[in-house]
């Protein structure tokens, strides 16, 4: 597990990553014992919702360099997903339309590769991760 969320109640406060202990606890010489999550956790966080595409997921967590996306739907949390999560669906989508073989950035930038690509959203990728 890289990360993990803050929850409050019910609500969604926070998340807490390997990143965020190493570089708040371990980097400056701080006690995990002494060191209170809320201290150390990320609670600007960046959010997306169940129906968002796939791409748009990669486009946010690369833009805001981060590694885990919550999934929220309104204000009831329903998974998160990593960076990984969605280059292996990435790979898996790939292999289903036919690019094999040795594939390099020119066959995914291709017009047909664009054009026969099927968009999928977050909540069809939590369903086949689940």
């Amino acid at each position: 597990v890289g990360a993990l969320l803050v929850m409050q109640d019910e609500r969604l406060i926070g998340m807490i990553s390997e990143r965020d202990y190493t570089r708040k606890v371990m980097l400056r010489g701080k006690r995990s014992r002494e060191t209170q999550v809320r201290e150390i956790m990320s609670s600007d966080l960046t959010l997306t919702h169940p129906r968002e595409p796939v791409e748009n997921c990669l486009r946010l967590m690369t833009e805001n360099r981060i590694r885990h996306l919550p999934v929220m739907e309104g204000e009831t949390v329903r998974g998160v997903v990593s960076i990984g999560d969605l280059v292996k669906w990435v790979i898996a989508t790939q292999s289903a339309i036919g690019v094999r073989g040795r594939c390099d950035i020119s066959a995914i930038a291709s017009k047909d590769f664009l054009q026969t690509r099927r968009r999928c959203s977050i909540k069809q990728h939590l369903e086949r991760i689940a």
